[in-house]
Order: C-alpha cells, then structure tokens, then sequence
C-alpha cells in the first residue's frame, strides 16, 4: 500500500512537472516565435516594396542606356512625358516605360505616378510615406497636422505638395 501510494504521488508529480514544462515552451519559445514571424513579415513587406521602386527607378530603358530615374527627372524637368533623343534613338514615352514595369511588379491599378505634376510651381514637395506597423501610431497626426503644414508653406511660397501613403499597414 505504501509502495503504491509513493507511486501515484511520483506519477502526480511527474504529470505537474510535465504539464509546467509544457506552458512555459508555449508562452515563452513559441509565443516568441511568433512575433518574430511577425515582425520579419512586416519587414519583408516593407523591404520588398524599397526593392521593387528602386529595381524600376534603377533599371536601364534599352533604348537610351539611361536609368528610368534619369528619364523621369528629364521628363519632370521638361513638363513632357515624350523625350526626344534625336533620329536615331527616336522617343520614349516614360510613362509606358513606367507603366509596363509597375504593372508587371504591383499589379494594374494598384500604384499612381503623375508626370509632369498638373500645376506649374516654383517648388515641388513629394511626401512618400509608408503605413506600416511601425508607422501606424502617427497616422493620425500626419492626417491631421500635414496638410495645415502645407498649406503654410504655400501661403508663403509658390509649391505644390504631393503626399504619397504606400500600402503596408491598416489605415484607421
């Protein structure tokens, strides 16, 4: 009787020591890993966004050998999507050429780019934001407090604002 109830004690004690093992593994590894995912997800997303712009931006248009970011600059400059490189090279159209290029890494009508901007300024702000998780406590204040900021701004100088939110976080 002695040995038997030594044995079931043993057993409990076992199955507690088990049972302890099992909850901590599961609020501190795996609980753990999971925010890890998480956090590498939403900088994966992130990351991959940077990428795909700057692969476009950075890549060479065949015709010309200059960077798309050169030909934009150029067509933002001379307020025309059509650049004219002589006979022989002929025109690009930097649109098109950024166009085929979003559309194949974003998907069609899921990103926006306006050349030339639609009014003449002396100053042109481009504003790029990112809503991430990382980003997604000050929306709130970037929504209400940017535009008073530029509106300022153009009370004191001739600018036109341009304020681009990226996709990557929950908007409220």
């Amino acid at each position: 009787m002695k040995g038997q109830l030594f044995e079931m004690f043993g057993f409990l004690l076992l199955s507690i020591a088990i049972i302890g093992i099992i909850v901590l593994i599961r609020l501190y590894v795996v609980g753990g890993y999971g925010k890890t995912l998480q956090t590498l997800a939403e900088r994966y997303e992130s990351e991959d966004l940077k990428a795909g712009v700057n692969s476009i931006f950075f890549s060479t248009e065949p015709k010309t050998g200059k960077k798309l970011s050169e030909l934009l600059g150029i067509a933002a400059y001379t307020r025309k999507k059509d650049i004219d490189f002589g006979p022989i090279i002929g025109t690009v159209d930097i649109v098109k050429e950024l166009e085929w290029r979003f559309d194949a890494l974003y998907g069609k009508g899921k990103w926006y780019l306006k050349v030339p901007p639609p009014k003449i300024t002396t100053i042109q702000v481009l504003i790029i934001l990112d809503t991430s998780a990382s980003l997604c406590d000050d929306i709130e204040d970037i929504r209400n407090n940017l535009p008073g900021i530029i509106e300022n701004l153009r009370d004191r100088y001739n600018i036109f604002a341009t304020i681009y939110m990226l996709p990557g976080g929950q908007l409220k």
